[in-house]
């Protein structure tokens, strides 16, 4: 009966050794985990990128080169010497851009801060949210004016019809050509044969009626 129970334990083992092989196998086949570590590219410096705006001869290379240099903290020095100096306008007008965003954008900050600080009435509160955000469009080379920045208050439209109140509205005010003249003339025959209570838009000068017939 022994060499039975000896033939059964050798098999056991060779199985075991076969499977533990065979793992070995695949883990080396397999390739090593990726870690979260990966390696970081080196940022340019400032006085690296400015040398490099120096020694390129190309305009829209330099204007890359700029921006980049914008983006950078203490780069206003090098902005100024690249409106004061460079051969472009256009690389000029960039870092004069960018210099403007720094600048407004200083004083947007400034004025977060002392609303943060300061207790005001909801009045004074709201007036100042306003200049934060006048001066964050200003950053980004925008000069709305106030009739587009505010809501207007609630109105009332006395109608010669009660139950309806016609308005006349498009988005874009044209392009000064031939076609937004005519399609000025027929809404103000429009508005001839029908009146309109509500006009949101614009009329060429040059239009017949006058633009303030609607």
């Amino acid at each position: 009966m022994t060499p039975p129970k000896m033939t059964w334990r050798a098999g056991t083992i060779g199985v075991a050794i076969v499977t533990v092989a065979l793992a070995l196998g695949r883990a080396r086949s397999q390739p090593a985990p990726a870690t979260d570590k990966q390696p970081v590219a080196s940022q340019p410096t400032l006085a690296a990128l400015e040398k490099s705006y120096r020694e390129e001869p190309d305009d829209r290379k330099r204007m890359a080169i700029v921006r980049k240099m914008a983006a950078l903290p203490d780069s206003s020095e090098v902005l100024s010497r690249v409106v004061s100096g460079d051969s472009s306008d256009d690389v000029a007008l960039i870092a004069a851009y960018a210099l403007r965003r720094g600048a407004i954008g200083r004083v947007a900050t400034l004025l977060d801060g002392r609303l943060s600080a300061g207790q005001r009435d909801p009045g004074e509160r709201e007036r100042m949210f306003r200049e934060i955000e006048r001066h964050q469009v200003f950053a980004e080379g925008q000069n709305l004016p106030r009739f587009m920045r505010e809501a207007p208050p609630v109105f009332k439209v006395a109608t010669r019809d009660r139950g309806r109140v016609r308005v006349l509205a498009f988005g874009d005010f044209g392009d000064g050509s031939e076609r937004q003249v005519r399609l000025a003339e027929a809404m103000g025959r429009m508005h001839a044969k029908a009146p309109f209570d509500i006009a949101l838009g614009e009329f060429p000068e040059n239009v017949s009626p006058a633009p303030d017939a609607l």
